[in-house]
């Protein structure tokens, strides 16, 4: 009784298309987790500004739209860059000379700082520029 050997190429098929199946399970388990992460990324950042809250309390919703608040006061050093703001009834009260008049701030009045990196901006003058100056 002879046996006939078994082929070869099915072993090498069947272990070829296992190698096949945990790639494709890998690459796939690799994709589903940066989409994952793409989409807590989005969620994170896509929260409000206004619910930021100051350690002591102070919310950002009680400042909604001092992005239109108009300048105060500039500050900078080598670092950072400071602008205060104030909302309207806050700039009406300076126009009628608080503090020096001596009347208090009136009710409604906010100022704010907001405060940012100070960013060098770099330039060449040209043969024209050097020639005026």
């Amino acid at each position: 009784m002879t046996q006939t050997p078994v082929p070869q190429q099915d072993d090498n098929k069947a272990a070829s298309s296992n190698n096949n199946r945990f790639r494709m399970n890998v690459q796939m388990g690799v994709i589903l987790a940066v989409v994952l992460a793409l989409v807590a990324g989005l969620a994170i950042a896509a929260q409000d500004k206004y619910s930021a809250k100051v350690p002591g309390g102070l919310a950002m919703s009680e400042f909604r739209g001092y992005e239109d608040w108009q300048a105060i006061s500039i500050s900078r050093n080598e670092r950072v860059v400071a602008i205060i703001l104030g909302n309207p009834a806050m700039i009406a009260a300076y126009r009628a000379g608080i503090p020096a008049n001596g009347k208090p701030v009136p009710d409604g009045a906010k100022m704010a700082k907001s405060t940012g990196p100070r960013k060098r901006i770099r330039y060449s003058r040209t043969r024209r520029d050097r020639a005026t100056w």
